[in-house]
């Protein structure tokens, strides 16, 4: 949906013109879409918003105003998946790691919240948990978990 009605330079605004009523009202026909099996639709959703300059080049983009949890489709209503990533700070570093539950998803950084790329760090999996370790000089930027 687009919505050409603010200076996308202000998030603040974004985040009201872009309600929580909106997704909310938008997820019925999101869930009513059939699968296309390429990844491209899934069963639950990231409710996200996306600014853009005058010549269509994206500008920020983050979670709506009620947080960055995935939606869910579940028979006609959505449900609310709790966020998974967790960042627990070590000696030097940082190390970011998310449920065994959440395997099929993939650990991306960003400097602007725009280009997002994969985290390459070496990476480990427990019996419950899958987790990397941020090296020393860091990367600086924003995380997210993204559905493959």
């Amino acid at each position: 949906m687009s919505v050409a009605d603010a200076n996308p330079l202000n998030w603040q605004n974004a985040q009201q013109v872009a309600a929580d009523g909106v997704f909310s009202f938008l997820m019925p026909f999101y869930c009513a879409l059939p699968s296309t099996g390429s990844n491209c639709l899934m069963d639950q959703v990231q409710w996200n918003i996306i600014t853009y300059d005058a010549n269509g080049n994206p500008v920020t983009s983050g979670c709506a105003a009620s947080g960055c949890q995935f939606h869910l489709c579940a028979g006609g209503t959505t449900q609310i998946l709790p966020t998974a990533l967790m960042i627990s700070l070590a000696s030097a570093s940082v190390g970011l790691s998310w449920s065994t539950m959440a395997s099929d998803f993939v650990l991306e950084q960003s400097t602007n919240m725009v280009d997002w790329n994969p985290v390459t760090w070496p990476g480990a999996t427990s019996f419950d948990t899958i987790s990397v370790q941020m090296p020393p000089q860091g990367s600086g930027g924003f995380f997210r978990l993204r559905h493959k």
